[in-house]
């Protein structure tokens, strides 16, 4: 926090207040003598979504505020990958990886950490053309490397 001038003698005290228990404030700073700026410690706890908490400054009869957006952790854990195969007959698409093992004509599902890096590839070096997720754009590839961010779902048309 600062101050347009310099604290008096004996230090300038300032009220400190929280509209949000996802951010806790200490009911009170103190300039010292001469300063002109001071902290405070915001506590925050975990949410589960964006907050935004208005954090309330009152000396001397002034009023001041300040939003403070206290946000989730990052996003951890497992994503859904769906996985249909289409075309020729006879053959699967895998993952790396393992996981997904679906045979053409059919879906399936695993799970796998966000974040990963997968591989799924057609069987008997046959070619594919990949959609959603992990495109080959158009073109004809025997596999199919991909980030996994989020839920997803890849469709391979097997050649």
């Amino acid at each position: 926090m600062t101050l347009t001038s310099a604290a008096p003698a004996g230090g300038f005290g300032v009220t400190l207040t929280s509209n949000n228990t996802a951010a806790t404030v200490p009911a009170s700073v103190t300039f010292a003598a001469g300063a002109t700026s001071a902290t405070a410690a915001i506590a925050t706890t975990s949410v589960t979504a964006s907050t935004v908490a208005t954090i309330t400054a009152t000396a001397a009869g002034v009023t001041r505020t300040a939003a403070l957006t206290v946000t989730p952790p990052a996003a951890t854990g497992a994503a859904t990958l769906t996985v249909t195969a289409t075309g020729r007959s006879g053959e699967r698409v895998t993952s790396s990886p393992a996981g997904i093992n679906v045979a053409v004509g059919s879906s399936g599902s695993a799970p796998f950490t966000t974040g990963t890096s997968i591989t799924l590839t057609i069987s008997n070096g046959r070619d594919g053309i990949w959609s959603g997720a992990c495109s080959s754009g158009g073109n004809k590839a025997k596999s199919c490397t991909f980030t996994l961010t989020g839920a997803a779902s890849v469709t391979a048309n097997v050649q």
